[in-house]
């Protein structure tokens, strides 16, 4: 009985054991499997982050090879637009300067025509008075008073004098007048290369031209004018020797022809130098009417300078 009870206890502790056993190795089991699966997960995990990685160095190698060749055909694109633009504006530049040589050659030959008529009319006005003031000269040789006769003599010359400094410099400012269109034509011509639209520049400065010309055409006709005292041979008895009267006579006919002299004068310059002015300011103020054309201030000076 007591061996029973033995090998009862016995038995109890070996299937205790026993359970405790596979108990164990069922936890060393789950653990194992726990184990084996998470590994495979970090394995997984890091394929993945490999394939992540790969991918995207793949396409920063395609965007740079995208970028670069995008940016090659800019660049290439930009070097043909340059060279395009680089022919136009030479082209351009050629034809330019040869506008200004014809406008340079047409200046001069205007300029040499222009001395030629002024010296042709006054040469035909000088023969055409030459008798009235061989007779005056005469009657002014009657003054018996030297002193006033010289002076009679130097008034009688200073109307031709007066008259010869005034259409020379009427001829000079319209030479200048000449030259600041010459400037505004250059200055559009240039904006013309530059993409812009002179067609009304070239329509003021050509009107200026005409202008310029009717300006001319009315200074030598007043260089073609005589201002002879010929009344002195009218109002003066050729036999008489009355030294009053031919004095008085003298001094009508000499404020007759200064009053003559500086109307004329003065209708010039207030009529066709006037026109020839306002036609190159219109010129001019057209012109800084164009996007980033700078007038220029020695043209701008000039246009406005006194006459």
């Amino acid at each position: 009985m007591h061996t029973l009870r033995i090998l009862g206890v016995a038995s109890g502790a070996i299937a205790f054991l026993f359970i405790g056993t596979i108990a164990l190795a069922e936890e060393q089991t789950t653990d194992a499997v726990q184990g084996t699966a998470a590994e495979v997960r970090k394995a997984e995990s890091v394929k993945a982050e490999k394939v992540r990685l790969e991918t995207r160095a793949k396409m920063q190698v395609q965007a740079q090879t995208t970028r670069g060749e995008v940016e090659a055909r800019m660049e290439t694109a930009h070097e043909e637009t340059q060279v395009r633009t680089a022919a136009a504006r030479e082209s351009a530049a050629q034809r330019v300067t040869a506008a200004r040589e014809e406008a340079r050659v047409r200046m001069e030959t205007a300029r040499e025509e222009t001395k030629v008529r002024l010296e042709a009319a006054r040469e035909d006005a000088q023969n055409r008075v030459k008798e009235k003031r061989e007779k005056a000269e005469e009657r002014l040789a009657e003054i018996q008073d030297k002193a006033k006769q010289k002076l009679a003599e130097r008034l009688a010359k200073q109307f031709e004098h007066f008259n010869t400094r005034w259409t020379d410099h009427f001829m000079n400012v319209l030479e200048r007048y000449d030259a600041i269109l010459q400037k505004i034509q250059d200055r559009a011509d240039i904006a013309e290369t530059n993409g812009s639209n002179i067609t009304a520049v070239g329509a003021a400065v050509q009107s200026a031209m005409t202008a310029i010309a009717s300006a001319r055409t009315a200074v030598i006709a007043q260089a073609a004018k005589t201002y002879v005292p010929d009344a002195v041979i009218s109002s003066t008895d050729a036999a008489s020797d009355d030294q009053a009267k031919l004095m008085q006579a003298l001094r009508t006919s000499f404020q007759d022809l200064h009053r003559a002299l500086f109307n004329d004068l003065f209708a010039l310059r207030d009529g066709p130098m006037t026109d020839a002015r306002g036609a190159v300011q219109r010129a001019l103020q057209t012109l800084s009417e164009i996007p980033d054309v700078d007038e220029g201030s020695e043209t701008s000076a000039t246009t406005t300078s006194n006459q």
